[in-house]
């Protein structure tokens, strides 16, 4: 069997949507100097716009926090 395609010979642009965002593994990573100098490297080359990766609200990041008193519960943004 064979099977023959017609590929046109003028057609448009193709816009690559991921080299919009690129991927980390924990957040806490991306905060590495050594990380965002290699970070620097890929946004020269690609120019991306976003950076996906996970554990943004886990200990280490510090962004939020829970204390709980007799009072109130309390969240803590930083």
């Amino acid at each position: 069997m064979t099977t023959t395609v017609a590929i046109p010979t003028s057609g448009k642009p193709f816009k690559n949507n991921a080299t919009y965002c690129v991927g980390t593994g924990r957040m806490g990573l991306a905060l590495q100097q050594e990380y965002l100098d290699h970070l620097q490297i890929v946004q020269k080359a690609i120019q991306f716009r976003y950076i996906r990766g996970h554990g943004l609200f886990c200990d280490d990041i510090g962004i939020y926090r829970e204390q709980e008193s007799e009072i109130v519960k309390m969240h803590l943004y930083e």
